[in-house]
């Protein structure tokens, strides 16, 4: 079946990882689960699994996404999240969730790369937010 190109588009970063081996990024497949259900079209970048993930990148900036989200551990992790954030900022709203994201929610919005913060499970919330930056209301009792 050819690939639909209407569809909204959301991009989610998996952070290069500097220990272990090779992962499913399954915090990136829970997220996205509620997603594609609303029928929108995630887009994952493991930076553990594409070498060329920043090439990767710049092309699905190019589809005009909702937004990109990008998970990450504290720690030399951040470098990639990092980077893909700048790339994005100006071209798309970046959302930043999990671990650093939750411990230091105030810190990571500070940063003028980064959009929104999602802190704590973001399997609700984070649906929400795509609702709202799509131009759906959402109302304050799901907020």
């Amino acid at each position: 079946r050819p690939m639909e190109t209407d569809k909204q588009v959301v991009i989610l970063i998996g952070t290069k990882r500097t220990y272990g081996v090779g992962q499913v990024p399954g915090s990136l497949l829970a997220i996205s689960a509620p997603l594609v259900r609303d029928g929108i079209d995630v887009r994952i970048i493991d930076e553990n699994a594409d070498e060329d993930w920043r090439g990767t990148l710049e092309t699905e900036l190019t589809k005009k996404p909702v937004c990109m989200g990008v998970t990450a551990l504290t720690g030399r992790m951040l470098a990639g999240g990092i980077e893909a954030s700048k790339m994005a900022i100006g071209k798309t709203p970046v959302v930043w969730g999990g671990v650093h994201a939750s411990l230091l929610p105030e810190q990571t919005v500070s940063a003028p790369y980064i959009d929104y913060v999602i802190a704590g499970e973001g399997e609700k919330s984070f649906p929400l937010l795509i609702k709202e930056l799509m131009g759906e209301e959402i109302g304050r009792a799901h907020v």
